[in-house]
């Protein structure tokens, strides 16, 4: 490769990384236990997630960033270290109503993906057990133009009529996936508004498809659990927007 394309290479290649904004990996580990031995317990914290620097490269979509997390993290009022306290507090009442052991906790973790360098993704996992008969959990995807900052949406990544022509592509897959095929899905306990499959907007780009997310409770009973289903992008081809944010798949 001749000096100057390679010179070329390297710095469109460096541009492009430089978009993304520095951050550092906030971990916060907090342990509460019941001062009562004789019943014992605990209540377990552990919150991750990535704070971006507003102060350097790509300010805009550090601040929508760290906004985003802020939201996800519900600490929108009150910083992260201020919530977990309110929760270790939380606990402290919770004792005075109970005289049984109990393990309680709650995780919560935020990662980013960056796909095809102009594209990242936040992925929320949030897990906990606060008493009852079992836990539960939750996770959301949010994705970003690196270049912009702004939200994506599945409109934005399909051509016109494309998010209804995927809605049947994947509501044949979900019903292979779970044995439904000509099956009404109410009937089978889900929770579709006229037992009518539907896309939702908690998906995140990857770099072979798209990756929906229904979260506990949101089409089905909890021990049906959450439910993932990926639509790769060689089986939506006609659909992708060429200029949009997953143009880079099409074939």
């Amino acid at each position: 490769m001749p000096k100057l394309s390679l010179y070329l290479f390297f710095s469109l290649f460096i541009s492009v990384y430089a978009q993304v904004p520095e951050y550092t990996i906030v971990q916060i580990d907090k342990v509460k236990y019941n001062e009562n031995k004789e019943i014992g317990g605990s209540f377990t914290v552990s919150i991750s997630y990535p704070l971006f620097n507003e102060s350097g490269q790509n300010p805009e979509l550090a601040k929508t960033l760290n906004s985003s997390i802020n939201k996800l993290l519900e600490t929108e009022d009150q910083s992260v270290e201020e919530r977990v306290n309110n929760m270790l507090i939380d606990y402290e009442t919770f004792l005075e109503n109970v005289d049984y052991f109990a393990e309680l906790w709650y995780n919560n973790s935020t990662t980013l993906t960056i796909t095809n360098n102009s594209v990242i993704t936040l992925t929320n996992e949030m897990e906990e057990f606060s008493g009852g008969a079992h836990g539960s959990g939750l996770t959301y995807y949010e994705n970003y133009l690196i270049k912009t900052g702004k939200k994506i949406s599945l409109s934005d990544l399909l051509v016109t009529g494309g998010i209804e022509q995927l809605t049947e592509l994947a509501e044949n897959a979900f019903r292979i996936n779970n044995d439904l095929t000509g099956k009404d899905l109410n009937e089978e306990g889900y929770f579709f508004t006229d037992g009518k499959f539907v896309l939702n907007e908690n998906f995140k780009i990857t770099e072979s498809g798209l990756l929906f997310h229904y979260n506990l409770y949101e089409i089905g009973p909890y021990v049906m659990g959450p439910t993932q289903l990926e639509m790769p992008y060689i089986k939506m081809q006609k659909l992708i927007k060429k200029e949009g944010p997953i143009g880079f798949a099409l074939n």
